[in-house]
């Protein structure tokens, strides 16, 4: 018996496919880090409407709050930026494992779980 599983990325506001066009939006209000996954036009109408807070605020980098930040998004989901050899490899496990995934962008969490899982 063959399955097939596949694995469609819809936009978080109107939930229409994302295919390869969509945006993975990262952002934080009052301390909190946010993410959203928006199609062209949620993601352009996303930038409209911040534009003019953007434009008046002063942008803060901090080097101990990127490495927290990280590290809790590691430690919390299990997300990590994957090297583009092992993201490949991944995808061609996938691919032979019977899932459906765009050439680029985010890996669904489900295929890396079965990747680590088949891979342990």
């Amino acid at each position: 018996m063959a399955k097939k599983v596949v694995i469609e990325l819809v936009d978080d506001i109107d939930r229409t496919p994302l295919g390869d066009d969509g945006e993975h939006i990262v952002f934080a209000v009052d301390g909190v880090d946010y993410e959203i996954d928006l199609g062209p036009n949620n993601a352009a109408e996303f930038r409209r409407t911040l534009a003019p807070y953007l434009e008046h605020a002063t942008r803060v980098s901090s080097p101990a709050r990127s490495t927290a930040r990280r590290r809790t998004t590691t430690e919390s989901t299990g997300r990590r930026r994957r090297s583009p050899e092992s993201a490949r490899a991944l995808r061609d496990w996938a691919a032979g494992a019977g899932y459906t995934l765009s050439p680029r962008g985010r890996i669904p969490a489900e295929v890396q779980q079965a990747y680590e899982a088949a891979h342990a």
